[in-house]
């Protein structure tokens, strides 16, 4: 369990996040939902440790290895979607991984010649290839058709039976998908 106390963040003079609590339980899906600029990213960046709050504390999370999909791909131009994916795994693991996003196809091409939807599965199997404790999503489904992105949700599905996976949102939809919901 992840215990969130009173965390605040302001960047110069502009309060993001005021005082927020939380509890994130061991497995399922935990929403941290609002509007655009409500600080749901920062309020992840700073459960993943790469921010760092002004106030308050976390608990739960030391000794935890950390998987994020940044709401960019963050892929690297110069590799292929399966060597994309095996930056964090061997390359059987990440043609499975590509495969169970729908991509075995397009393995050998590289980001400049997937579409955007494209490129957000190959970001979303080296998430779930990585086999974090923790699984961040910010947006995952972007750029994805609603036949696509059903099938997708059943993957982050299936990872959080048995590990937490927080879904950073600003649809209605994907925060329906979880079992319990920050609104920021």
């Amino acid at each position: 369990m992840i215990t969130v106390k009173n965390i605040s963040k302001s960047f110069d003079s502009k309060k993001v996040l005021d005082n927020i609590s939380t509890v994130i339980p061991d497995s399922g899906i935990f929403a941290v939902s609002g509007v655009s600029g409500s600080g749901k990213t920062t309020f992840m960046r700073i459960l993943a440790g790469l921010e760092t709050p002004d106030s308050g504390t976390i608990e739960g999370l030391d000794g935890k290895k950390i998987s994020v999909m940044f709401q960019k791909d963050r892929l690297l131009p110069w590799h292929s979607a399966l060597d994309n994916v095996a930056v964090v795994c061997d390359k059987e693991k990440a043609k499975e991984w590509l495969k169970k996003v729908e991509l075995s196809a397009a393995a050998g091409k590289k980001p400049s010649e997937l579409s955007g939807g494209m490129c957000r599965r190959v970001a979303l199997a080296r998430a779930l290839a990585f086999e974090g404790d923790i699984l961040f999503l910010d947006e995952p489904f972007k750029g994805l058709d609603i036949e696509l992105r059903d099938r997708m949700a059943e993957l982050i599905k299936e990872f959080a039976k048995t590990k937490p996976v927080i879904l950073i949102t600003h649809d209605r939809w994907e925060a329906s998908l979880a079992t319990d919901e920050l609104r920021i």
